[in-house]
């Protein structure tokens, strides 16, 4: 497991008077959604209809909205994020021309990593691939985002674990119907389309998008030989969310949404194809005069990827790896009530929860390549589970914001299984590795002081942690001459 324990400070410029708007919303804004946004020179508000509120925590915690992050510049959501102060990804290339397995998300200064060391969620559904930790960027379409929530710090109780340096929560948007397509250099084509229906006392909104281009030639023209050509891609994605009111006391959403993506790095045996889809169903609800929220959802991914040793002269490619199936699954479900509600207009807040997540997958791809023929085989996978409970208590005091929250997480790592076989002949290995489990605890604290207007202090320390992934878990990889042994402990 990997750990993180930091202490964050942050002193600068505050809106006082759109704080104080929000708090005269009084008893108009209870069960809806709060917006405060941050938008540059001008600060505004977005009430929403619903159940939970945003958390009164995010007074003190170091929290940030973006609201409509691309702004109708067709910005791609991770470019989005790469511009965020203190967030940065493994790779320099963007999604449409790396390979999947490089595009971790980190924060904080803790190093790049294909497994993400921080929370991606969009609707509350965790984004990270189940198998490997990363993030397949070009799975997010961002005409159809209503905004982003952007938490600094690990320790994240209330989203589960995982939050070594920090969450990201993405909303889609509701309503409305808006469209774009778009034609540029090396044949590339982008279109996106959002459309809004109503659907008795809600609504149903369906998404598509569509990408795709010939691609540049990803070495230097000088350097490049007879094997070097464009690295072409193609992807797209559809989808389909529901929202229903339950008269006064709550909502049902249901959402679905399924992509594909594939693309070439320029080189024969350089092919990768990352696909899936994912369900979720929510419930809010006012359960006897305190809010509720209930989530259920489900992950399948599929990746497949080739690779290759290139000669010196770049003139020819010898396949080295094929990668053909990684077949994973995430399962999860969340629980949450707030006896004692605040938001941002009251003076106190209680949130209580559990929540429950599983995934499993395995890699099965064939290595050792003689005359252009593998010789030898690899299946290799596992499965982790966590489930936790949490507590978050929120108090806002005169020109004071607390916030304290802690979680407990019991862990378990089973069926690990590495099998190694030469093709059509002999088992190499056959290694089984024992089940383990355990407790953990991670939390945090913030406070916000106003010490003098317009300036206020932001101090917060926070503990979190990570499961490895069934990847680094179970897999040994290579990369030119380095290799990297799969570390079962």
């Amino acid at each position: 497991m990997r750990h993180s324990l930091m202490f964050a400070s942050l002193a600068g410029l505050a809106t006082p008077l759109a704080a104080q708007e929000v708090e005269e919303q009084g008893e108009e804004a209870a069960g809806n959604e709060i917006l405060l946004i941050h938008n540059g020179p001008r600060d505004y508000i977005v009430v929403e209809g619903g159940v939970l509120g945003k958390p009164l925590s995010d007074r003190a915690d170091p929290v940030r909205y973006i609201w409509e992050p691309d702004q109708g510049t067709g910005q791609r959501v991770e470019n989005i994020v790469r511009d965020l102060p203190g967030w940065q990804q493994f790779r320099r290339s963007d999604a449409r021309s790396a390979n999947p397995t490089s595009q971790g998300l980190t924060a904080r200064g803790m190093g790049g990593n294909a497994a993400s060391r921080t929370l991606l969620i969009l609707d509350g559904v965790p984004q990270s691939d189940p198998f490997g930790g990363w993030v397949n960027w070009t799975a997010f379409d961002s005409l159809y985002l209503k905004g982003m929530r952007i938490i600094d710090g690990g320790g994240s109780g209330a989203d589960g674990p995982g939050a070594l340096a920090g969450t990201i929560q993405i909303s889609t948007r509701r309503g409305g119907s808006h469209a774009s397509l778009a034609y540029g250099s090396r044949n590339s084509v982008d279109a996106d389309a959002h459309l809004s229906l109503d659907a008795g006392e809600g609504d149903i909104t369906v998404t598509g998008n569509y990408s795709r281009g010939d691609g540049f030639v990803p070495i230097l023209a000088g350097k490049r030989g007879l094997a070097d050509g464009p690295a072409a891609y193609q992807s797209y994605g559809m989808g389909a969310r529901f929202v229903t009111h339950v008269g006064d006391i709550g909502r049902i959403e249901a959402a679905i949404r399924a992509f594909d993506d594939r693309r070439s790095r320029g080189l024969p045996f350089s092919d990768n194809r990352n696909s899936g889809a994912d369900a979720s169903f929510r419930v809010l609800k006012d359960i006897g005069g305190m809010s509720s929220m209930l989530l259920a959802y489900a992950q399948l991914r599929e990746f497949a990827s080739e690779f290759g040793a290139v000669s010196a002269d770049r003139a020819t490619v010898t396949p080295t790896l094929d990668q053909y199936a990684v077949p994973s699954t995430g399962l999860g479900a969340r629980f949450e009530v707030r006896p004692i509600e605040g938001g941002f207009y009251n003076d106190r807040e209680l949130r209580l929860g559990l929540d429950w997540r599983r995934t499993s997958g395995k890699t099965r791809e064939n290595s050792n390549f003689v005359a252009g023929a593998p010789t030898r085989s690899r299946d290799a996978g596992g499965l982790t589970e966590t489930i936790g409970g949490y507590a978050e208590w929120s108090a806002d005091a005169d020109r004071v914001n607390l916030a304290i929250s802690g979680r407990v997480d019991h862990w378990s790592i089973r069926n690990g299984r590495r099998l190694e076989t030469n093709i059509g002949g002999t088992v190499r290995s056959d290694d089984r590795f024992s089940d383990r489990s355990g407790w953990q605890w991670t939390g945090r604290a913030a406070v916000n002081w106003w010490f003098a207007d317009p300036v206020r202090l932001k101090l917060s320390a926070y503990r979190g942690w990570r499961l490895p992934t069934l990847n680094e878990l179970y897999r040994p990889f290579r990369l030119g001459a380095d290799a990297t042994a799969a570390n079962e402990a």
